[in-house]
């Protein structure tokens, strides 16, 4: 099943979401850069421009790179998508493996033509993806399986879609290059029309050929625009929703940028009636587990917040991410505290975040998400990352006798093999695998690698000893592979060594004596019964 038929289908208010950060943070595309880094996904701080960390670049598992995405939206379920103008495809972007896209979750779009789009693209409150096109100059709304159904004709050209709440935004392309019309402007478009309606002109912007646009979580509106024609970074714009007018914010490094992503839709109506204010939580499994269900939990001192906990099932195509809303309502304007946490997954460690303003606290990420002085029609968040608890793996040397009566070097390299792990402070020697090597010299003697094992509980460990002389056999109590589950208390492989000689097992000098006295002893027994 694609993605995308989750993700049009679920409600705002049980979908999972992108983590965020405290920050303005947004996710842009540099495909007009023309450089050796070009098509790559970077995340942007939007405040300074400085790009914090180019993810990867957009391209399939089977390394068929996407030359001309024009268009990136958070879904509701926190799963970033892209649009390509040059292939005519909607895919969904993994964050957390650097960039990479399942060629099997490509959908192809059909109702347009490739090439020449400057797609706008953005998901709203009403579950539909809207698709804006220069070459057609009209607005869609594009299915779960691509089919892009005309909404109606834009009356100018918009590169930029950007939704918040039941309202639909469009940046027109700016005064350079194909599709330029004129001094740019924000518009208000009818999301059953398609109607633009101008709000105003962006004022002293520099030039540029098309942009992106994005609602941040506080419903500020921010734009991205691409000024590679003039081999220049891109300017990052904060937008007045009002008047149109642009405030410079500042400038990104890196060239070509005309798309931008900051979360999913945000104020959406709640499902409450009168008076409320609105929690939303969002949980994520760094290591994208989705089979896990998540529990969640709410205490206030006043109103009615119906069930204390809910309990949000795992989705196949959630990538580990998880969304609920609690609603509050008839409480006491401003005097309204709550308590949100999570019943901790076994086998993870949460940190907890808070992330619209002072008057949450997250006791330094412990949890959990504690609210003061909340009024009616607040909204608030409280992000929670699960992280893998570490599981410790303890090696210990050990030969039968002592060192000083051992006749050979003592000293031997064991090797430790982990499979099936999400990671490890081991060396990675291929994916899933991981691998640490120590000189052990001495008995006993141990060492212990740290491992965050997978969650479909199948991680495995074993030991390997390179052979150093003929006359040592080693056995392992890890010599075949250990099951390590998450939240595993720890192992311990023990790796003993025997020392042989000709078949006849080492004896230290007191051992000699010992076996000398024995021989005698049976040799005199022998003579006298000879007499």
């Amino acid at each position: 099943m694609h993605k995308l038929v989750k993700t049009l289908a679920l409600l705002i208010l049980t979908a999972a979401s992108a983590a965020l950060s405290a920050a303005p943070v947004g996710y842009s595309i540099n495909s007009d850069s023309g450089s050796n880094d070009s098509d790559g996904l970077y995340r942007i701080d939007l405040e300074t421009g400085q790009e914090l960390e180019r993810i990867g670049t957009v391209q399939t598992t089977t390394l068929q790179t996407f030359l001309d995405v024009e268009g990136l939206a958070f879904s509701a379920n926190g799963q970033l998508f892209g649009i390509d103008d040059e292939q005519l495809k909607l895919f969904p972007i993994d964050l957390d493996n650097s960039a990479f896209v399942d060629p099997n979750e490509t959908i192809s779009i059909s109702g347009l033509t490739a090439q020449n789009n400057d797609f706008g693209m953005t998901f709203a409150c009403d579950n539909n993806l809207y698709v804006s096109s220069i070459k057609e100059g009209y607005l869609y709304r594009v299915s779960s399986s691509g089919a892009a159904s005309a909404v109606g004709p834009l009356g100018v050209n918009i590169s930029a879609l950007a939704a918040n709440g039941d309202e639909l935004f469009g940046l027109s392309n700016g005064t350079e290059g194909v599709g330029a019309n004129g001094p740019p402007k924000l518009y208000k478009i009818n999301m059953e029309t398609g109607a633009a309606t101008e709000i105003g002109p962006l004022g002293a912007v520099a030039p540029y050929t098309e942009g992106g646009l994005a609602f941040d979580e506080n419903g500020e509106l921010w734009a991205i625009t691409d000024r590679a024609t003039q081999l220049l970074g891109s300017q990052v714009l904060k937008l007045d929703l009002t008047t149109g007018a642009a405030t410079v914010v500042s400038n990104t490094n890196v060239q070509g940028f005309e798309s931008l992503a900051i979360t999913s839709p945000r104020g959406c109506a709640p499902t409450g009636n009168g008076d409320y204010a609105s929690f939303i939580v969002q949980t994520r499994f760094v290591d994208q587990n989705n089979i896990t269900p998540v529990t969640l939990n709410i205490q206030c001192n006043d109103g009615f917040w119906g069930d204390s906990s809910r309990t949000l099932a795992a989705e196949e195509d959630s990538y580990g991410r998880y969304q609920y809303r609690f609603i509050v309502e008839d409480f006491i304007d401003g005097a309204l505290n709550c308590e949100i946490w999570e019943d901790s997954p076994a086998g993870y460690t949460p940190e907890y975040d808070c992330q619209i303003d002072s008057a949450c606290s997250s006791n330094a990420g412990t949890g959990p998400c504690s609210f003061d002085g909340i009024g009616i029609d607040q909204e608030e968040v409280c992000i929670i990352e699960n992280r893998v608890s570490p599981v410790d793996v303890t090696v210990t040397k050990e030969w039968l006798y002592q060192r000083e009566d051992l006749i050979i070097d003592d000293s031997a390299i064991i090797e430790l093999y982990c499979a099936s792990i999400f990671d490890g402070d081991g060396e990675r020697v291929q994916t899933g695998l991981m691998r640490w090597s120590w000189l052990f010299d001495g008995s006993p003697a141990s060492q212990v690698a740290t491992i965050n094992p997978s969650f479909k509980n199948n991680s495995q460990c074993w030991t390997e000893e390179p052979t150093v002389a003929s006359a040592v056999e080693t056995e392992s109590s890890c010599a075949d592979p250990v099951l390590i589950p998450l939240g595993d208390a720890g192992k311990t492989c023990t790796v003993y060594n025997t020392v042989f000689f000709e078949g006849i097992p080492t004896l230290s000098q007191y051992g000699l004596l010992l076996i000398s006295a024995l021989m005698l002893v049976t040799g005199l027994i022998a003579v006298r019964r000879a007499g």
